[in-house]
């Protein structure tokens, strides 16, 4: 003869789910994982400033200048950090519009500028922050970054995120 399931170990079963999806989640974004990994490879939002900053100094030395204004940077930066951040599994990335903002970059310049224009910002799900290469490979696929990086490459842009 079979016993029956009570209600409570019902609720049991579902607490041990959800506690499963939100590990899936946190690891996923790079919560608890990545917290350990980034005491070791991440940059504060002055370092991020700081190479960025010397890259452009070398970059125009070399004759290739940002193609845009620094708003405008600013406002990519924004797009593509609301891109990552709304993301969740009811409402995946918008990588078409992240895919939208690198078609624009025209030269290393570019990106490195959009680059400083995103600094650090706050990981989803994660109390940490993460310069926009940590961010994308966090939320973008293999076959996305990919994509992405393909984007660079056609436009003979040496950069690979």
């Amino acid at each position: 003869m079979k016993d029956k399931i009570t209600t409570e170990q019902y609720i049991n079963i579902a607490k041990v789910a959800g506690v499963g999806v939100g590990a899936f989640l946190l690891f996923r974004k790079g919560g608890i994982f990545g917290s350990v990994l980034s005491v070791l490879k991440n940059k504060t939002s002055v370092q991020v400033e700081e190479d960025t900053r010397k890259e452009l100094i070398l970059l125009e030395k070399q004759g290739t200048r940002k193609t845009y204004g620094d708003s405008q940077y600013t406002m990519w930066a924004d797009q593509i950090y609301a891109a990552i951040l709304t993301s969740n599994p009811f409402n995946p990335t918008d990588e078409e519009t992240i895919f939208r903002i690198f078609n624009l970059m025209r030269n290393l310049a570019d990106v490195v500028t959009l680059i400083q224009a995103f600094g650090v910002r706050r990981i989803e799900y994660s109390t940490r922050g993460g310069a926009l290469g940590v961010q994308l490979q966090g939320d973008l696929t293999d076959k996305e970054m990919i994509k992405l990086n393909k984007i660079l490459s056609d436009k003979n842009i040496n950069y690979k995120f």
